[in-house]
């Protein structure tokens, strides 16, 4: 497993862009190499986006409230679309 991250890091720095974007990604605290790497592969480098809301609904991290005119109301929750993968 250590050698395949260390490929993704020397691919990533051989790449400007995407050694900014891994940096960018990476600075966030509990951040590694793989989910970084995965990160910019699933979002073809933050390009399947338009904005950050889009990106947060995608990663399931926005709450939806359940609710059906007055007789369905649950708190709000966050999807469990990607820890189903």
């Amino acid at each position: 497993m250590q050698t395949l991250e260390k490929q993704i890091k020397e691919l990533i720095d051989s790449d400007p862009q995407l050694k900014s974007l891994f940096d960018n990604i990476t600075s966030i605290p509990g951040v590694g190499t793989v989910t970084a790497a995965k990160c910019i592969v699933i979002t073809d480098e933050f390009k399947k986006f338009e904005n950050a809301k889009q990106l947060a609904c995608h990663a399931g991290v926005v709450p939806f409230e359940n609710s059906s005119g007055s007789s369905l109301h649950s708190k709000p929750k966050v999807s469990k679309k990607l820890t189903k993968e």
